[in-house]
């Protein structure tokens, strides 16, 4: 007996606890309506109904009132209609029966209104408040009537302000609407619309407050997923990235979530830079929505910046295949062209940045970009006008080293010059753009040898003969430096001391001259040039 009353029991709790899943569920699908988000609503509901459990009657309310927005006036009947025959006192599918009447048939509406709410249901507020809805999107007035009478009955009650809310709300008094969604919140804490609501309008104009009243939900439903996703979109709109992804997180594997949160939560990651995660997520989206360009997108940056540069080459060639024209964007070329380079593609990479140039003019990266690739061809020309353009347009991501980069580009384009008197022409003109670009280079970093180490070696080709000995201060003052660390940098000082050898031989200071060659020589000891210079002084 006792063990027949232990198992009558457990599958009575395991009844409770099933109807109390399939209660929260309903109640999921009812809100996900209420926050405006039908689709979702709609799947919830239309699942839900199958279990004919107890609340399906007000589940096809609901599915009502979702079809009546869509508009689909018949399948809002027909669920108004069902609800009404599973069970005949639930009345808000009598009340959904009217709505649908009130634009060709609005005399046959109220009397229903009436019908419905004559007798004990007279003071009833949640049928005065389905009517009062009813009239929300056509007759805001009408609206207000029922709403200011429900109100007399019983003040205490969360719909009462939630609607107030959304009336004020579609007239444009958004500050009014949110202090009836407070005091929509005061009388039912756990109102989920009325913060959701709430926090949507502040996120326009306050962003901080919007977050703050979600979290305020949060820390009373830490399972609501409608919340960690409103969390997650407001953080989304106002590029706050990490807290957009922790957000997302929580909830993108829920009903609310589809393959737009899904979209951003990837987009998110990327720029929070979780590329990896990004692109698994990207890669989910994209077996559901092939043609997604977003998520397209979003593999071929992430195999970049994951190094993955052939299969992003790849999913390149994929997406600028299938996309409009209009709907490319700079970044788009920007990415292609970084990935050719990538992949020593350097001649195809230079028109994909252009082109990526000309739609982002403000972004330095690009400039150095090119730069390097023109670098890479050795066509120092033309890396010197894209690093000229670089400075010019300045910033804070912009160094010393493009600067040093700007010079070398000069120095090297010097030697590509013809000797007809116009490539001569050319060829200065580099020389003394490279030789100011080092002086200030110099000038920066005082402690570095560079800055006076190129200033030299450009002012030794303007005096090529060395007559003048242009580049003799420049190599002193490299060499002081350098001698700090002889043995780095032995080459270096080897051409800073030789050049001095020569210019004071040429000079005809022959002690001075010695003394360079020497410490040639005891830096390396079988240096021939050095051995030869000191033998040819004797």
């Amino acid at each position: 007996m006792k063990i027949k009353i232990k198992i009558s029991l457990v599958l009575l709790s395991c009844c409770l606890l099933s109807m109390v899943s399939w209660a929260d569920k309903v109640q999921e699908g009812i809100e996900l309506y209420k926050c405006g988000l039908t689709l979702p609503a709609k799947q919830v509901l239309l699942s839900e109904l199958q279990k004919n459990g107890p609340e399906a009657a007000e589940i096809c309310y609901y599915l009502g009132e979702i079809y009546s927005l869509i508009p689909r006036s018949d399948s809002a009947l027909f669920y108004y209609r069902q609800g009404l025959a599973i069970d005949p006192a639930y009345l808000q599918n009598r009340v959904g029966e009217g709505k649908l009447m009130l634009v060709e048939e609005p005399y046959k509406a109220e009397e229903i209104f009436k019908e419905v709410l004559s007798g004990k249901n007279k003071k009833n507020v949640g049928l005065i408040l389905a009517v009062a809805r009813a009239y929300a999107e056509n007759d805001p007035e009408k609206a207000t009537e029922y709403l200011q009478r429900a109100k007399k009955i019983d003040d205490q009650q969360a719909g009462i302000y939630v609607l107030a809310g959304d009336l004020l709300l579609e007239k444009g008094n958004n500050g009014e609407a949110c202090n009836q969604y407070e005091q929509a919140i005061y009388f039912d804490p756990s109102c989920t619309e009325a913060y959701v609501k709430y926090a949507r309008i502040y996120a326009r104009s306050n962003v901080q407050s919007g977050i703050d009243m979600l979290r305020r939900l949060l820390d009373k439903r830490s399972d609501c997923m409608l919340a960690h996703r409103e969390l997650g979109e407001i953080c989304y709109e106002h590029s706050r990235y990490q807290e957009a992804a922790q957000a997302y997180e929580k909830c993108i594997s829920s009903v609310c979530c589809s393959t737009r949160e899904q979209t951003r939560y990837a987009t998110v990651l990327f720029y929070y830079g979780d590329y990896k995660h990004s692109l698994e997520v990207a890669r989910q989206v994209a077996e559901l929505e092939p043609q997604n360009q977003v998520v397209q997108r979003l593999m071929m940056y992430n195999s970049y910046a994951l190094k993955a540069y052939r299969e992003g080459l790849a999913q390149a060639e994929k997406f600028f295949q299938s996309v409009s024209p209009e709907d490319i964007i700079g970044q788009d070329y920007w990415y292609y062209g970084r990935l050719l380079k990538a992949t020593e593609a350097y001649e195809q990479a230079i028109p994909w940045l252009k082109k990526s140039l000309q739609l982002d003019s403000a972004n330095t990266q690009i400039y150095r970009e090119i730069a390097t690739s023109w670098e890479k061809l050795n066509c120092y020309d033309s890396a010197a006008v894209y690093y000229s353009g670089l400075i010019a347009l300045g910033g804070k991501e912009l160094t010393l080293a493009d600067y040093f980069k700007l010079g070398q580009c000069h120095y090297l384009a010097s030697a590509e010059a013809d000797s007809s008197a116009a490539g001569i022409k050319h060829r200065n003109e580099h020389l003394r753009l490279a030789d100011s670009i080092f002086g200030y280079v110099a000038a920066q970093k005082p402690d570095s040898y560079l800055g006076n180490f190129w200033r030299a070696r450009v002012n030794s080709a303007l005096d090529p003969e060395t007559e003048q000995g242009l580049a003799r201060p420049y190599y002193q003052a490299a060499a002081q430096i350098l001698e700090k660390d002889t043995r780095k940098k032995l080459k270096l000082i080897i051409e800073c001391y030789s050049y001095l050898g020569y210019y004071y031989y040429l000079q005809k200071d022959i002690p001075e001259s010695k003394t360079y060659w020497n410490k040639i020589l005891n830096l390396q000891p079988e240096n021939e040039v050095a051995r030869k210079a000191i033998e040819g002084m004797k």
